[in-house]
């Protein structure tokens, strides 16, 4: 697993270079083969698997996932 690689997709959607429903899809199968195993880690791929740009009904939107991958980045980069 290449931790910058997976690091570059979370802050390409938090600094909104990169919002598509791919880059989050990509970013959620990166957290699922992670080694850690942390609550924060799967609450995330929730998230994630509920995300559509613009949000909708029972769905995520920007803002959400861009708090959540922001507590991501916070323990990926204390873990590594």
């Amino acid at each position: 697993m290449d931790y910058n690689q997976l690091i570059d997709k979370i802050e390409k959607f938090v600094n909104k270079d990169d919002i598509s429903l791919k880059n989050t899809q990509e970013i959620e199968v990166l957290l699922e083969n992670l080694i850690i195993k942390d609550e924060l880690i799967t609450e995330t791929i929730l998230f994630l698997a509920s995300y559509r740009p613009g949000g909708g009904e029972y769905m995520n939107d920007e803002s959400q996932i861009t708090q959540q991958l922001n507590k991501v980045l916070v323990l990926l980069k204390s873990e590594y």
